[in-house]
């Protein structure tokens, strides 16, 4: 059963960790334009709370997977980029460690986050 949570949160964590783009320190509006909101996007209190919980849910995985070992995290990398189709190598994989003993290391750092 945690198994299957930990599976869960790191499929979500991965397609979350895709769309992040780095910020290049440019401006994304005319500085006239910055406080303007659109007509029809006006956010409830319920949408911006969700947004902010799944993104420090996020957060906190993402913190979980850096702290593993380098081989660990790019198993569950690897095993990630395998159920989306987009890994290229699938000889090589990590050498000794699979995504099962991966997941088995990660699980202790999600239950000490209360994400399990």
């Amino acid at each position: 059963m945690e198994i299957e949570l930990a599976d869960e949160l790191l499929r979500d964590w991965y397609d979350w960790s895709r769309q992040w783009r780095p910020d290049l320190d440019m401006p994304h509006l005319a500085p006239y334009c910055r406080e303007a909101k659109s007509a029809g996007g006006w956010e409830g209190d319920s949408d911006i709370m969700e947004e902010s919980f799944h993104r420090n849910t996020m957060e906190a995985i993402d913190f979980c997977v850096n702290s593993l070992p380098p081989e660990y995290s790019l198993a569950i990398g690897l095993e990630m980029r395998k159920r989306r189709g987009a890994a290229r190598e699938w000889r090589n994989g990590c050498r000794g460690v699979s995504y099962k003993m991966a997941v088995a290391a990660i699980l202790p750092k999600l239950k000490a986050k209360y994400l399990i």
